[in-house]
């Protein structure tokens, strides 16, 4: 997977993975506008650049089995 960067043209590979307990301690209201740590009941999933460990974007996600759907928080 690639994400472009806009000002440039140029495509980056990048690298979608579970974010792990250590990762929450970087996750401030601050730097990500919202409260991340809210999520962690969730399944939240970071994206960062390959070869790289800062991370660009967050996504949580709440499986509810009893409606057999998948909720995007």
């Amino acid at each position: 997977m690639f994400v472009t960067v806009v000002s440039s043209g140029e495509k980056l590979p990048v690298i979608i993975e579970e974010v792990a307990d250590s990762d929450y301690k970087i996750l401030t209201k601050k730097r990500y506008s919202f409260n991340w740590k809210l999520e962690k009941t969730n399944c939240v999933y970071k994206l960062r650049v390959s070869n790289e460990e800062d991370i660009i974007g967050l996504i949580s996600l709440q499986f509810i089995d009893s409606e057999m759907r998948l909720s995007i928080n």
